[in-house]
């Protein structure tokens, strides 16, 4: 902004429209003027000088000068009728009106202007940089449905994104196998828990070399924790098992989730253990068992022929209604597995709220297989 407009200021100016008309002045063509009027002079006056400073306040410049003229013009009419130069009077509404004219032609002209003017484009996101990197992955919600997907993902299964996101994972793959079969190709996939009980899953195409490679949880240490799956129960890994647990038990004491643990324990007759029918049963056993919980549920083995399953926001009836469809798997499996017959299931239940003195996974475990020691040598 221009201090040097300020001093073009209606009343500045006002100062050499009076010396002009005073300087034709005549005595004797003088006439009265009606106080009213110069009141209302001085008020249109104060008006159109409060216009003017607000133009310079937001630099507009093309109204500047038709304020100008309508405020002498205004100014002009009853001084030269009070001093006697008549003629002046006149200029002055001329002054007066063009101005007036000017400014309200350029009020429409701006007007018009804008009206012409091409809308901006609408603001285009960037893109997320992440989806466009050349690696075929998917996150996933504790749900399992798709949150967000990569470009490569989505080129490998043939599919567009508004087909794959807001839907479950099987529509590109299932969880826990290690390999997945898309568009006529073999893929071998990896799947990692991430925060807040997402998962991450990531596909790469399987060669002949990496066909020849060992399977990455076929060692005992993967199996232990180092996968999410367990090749042999296909349960999760207790150590993984574990730290979801802690992680649930965080919840529960932070915001108030509730939660549900139970341990399984299946007792199979010494004879099954000794033919080795009783692991291959177990195995099946818990691969059903996987099979019947949700996503968001950890189940792991938790030493001998025990199984640990965390439900979590899941208490009271619907939590005793899963244990039972749980505890009835056996029955289903009798026809592979005769062994079954003669098996004998136990299981203890913790339910956990934020009023509970919450323990760490451990300890937990600890808890429940005391209250699995003493409610079966109780008999109850």
């Amino acid at each position: 902004m221009n201090p040097l407009k300020w001093i073009t200021l209606p009343p500045i100016v006002a100062i050499a429209t009076v010396s002009l008309v005073r300087s034709l002045a005549s005595v004797s063509a003088a006439a009265a003027v009606d106080p009213a009027l110069w009141m209302l002079t001085a008020l249109l006056f104060l008006v159109v000088t409060a216009f003017y400073g607000l133009f310079i306040i937001h630099n507009f410049n093309l109204g500047l000068l038709p304020l100008q003229l309508v405020a002498q013009g205004v100014l002009m009419c009853p001084l030269a009728l009070s001093l006697g130069a008549r003629m002046f009077s006149w200029v002055g509404v001329t002054m007066a009106v063009c101005g007036a004219v000017v400014l309200a032609a350029l009020y429409h002209r701006a007007q018009e202007l804008s009206l012409e003017a091409p809308a901006p484009a609408p603001a285009v996101p960037a893109p997320n940089a992440a989806l466009l990197i050349p690696v075929a992955f998917a996150i996933t919600d504790e749900t399992g449905t798709i949150i967000n997907v990569s470009n490569a993902m989505l080129a490998a299964a043939a599919l567009s994104r508004d087909k794959v996101l807001g839907q479950s994972i099987t529509v590109l793959l299932t969880p826990g196998e290690d390999t997945a079969e898309i568009e006529g190709r073999t893929w071998r996939v990896t799947q990692v828990p991430m925060d807040d009980d997402c998962y991450y899953f990531q596909i790469d195409e399987q060669t002949e070399s990496s066909e020849a490679a060992p399977e990455p949880d076929a060692s005992p240490a993967a199996s232990d924790g180092g996968g999410l799956i367990d090749p042999v129960t296909r349960l999760q890994p207790f150590r993984y098992a574990m730290s979801r647990l802690d992680e649930e038990l965080y919840r529960v004491g932070r915001f108030g989730h509730p939660l549900s643990v139970t341990l399984l324990r299946l007792a199979f007759p010494e004879d099954a253990e000794a033919d080795g029918s009783a692991q291959e049963a177990f195995n099946a056993y818990c691969a059903l068992l996987r099979e019947n919980l949700r996503i968001s549920d950890t189940a792991a083995c938790s030493g001998g022929r025990d199984v640990l399953v965390a439900l979590p926001e899941c208490i009271g009836d619907p939590a005793s209604a899963v244990i039972d469809k749980l505890l009835g798997l056996v029955g289903s499996l009798c026809g592979p597995h005769p062994v079954f017959y003669n098996v004998t299931t136990l299981q203890v239940s913790l339910s956990l709220t934020a009023t509970d003195d919450l323990p760490d996974a451990r300890s937990l475990l600890v808890r429940l297989n005391d209250a699995m020691a003493r409610k079966y040598a109780l008999g109850s």
